[in-house]
């Protein structure tokens, strides 16, 4: 088969595979309440305040 590279489909790449999370990416995010930027311990202690209602705060790494 003579194909030219630029008349072939596009290799399909899914929509909803997400990055790889990495800890550099984590080190440069922000932390957000409300749409609010906040430290790092404003965040952690909305989590605290809010692992009541669900079990994210006991799974975040101490620094």
């Amino acid at each position: 088969m003579n194909a030219k590279s630029e008349d072939l489909p596009k290799a399909w790449v899914d929509p909803d595979e997400a990055p790889e999370i990495t800890e550099p990416l984590i080190a440069s995010g922000k932390w957000k309440i409300r749409g609010r930027i906040v430290t790092r311990s404003e965040a952690l202690a909305e989590l605290a305040t809010s692992s009541k209602r669900n079990s994210v705060a006991g799974k975040l790494p101490a620094k």
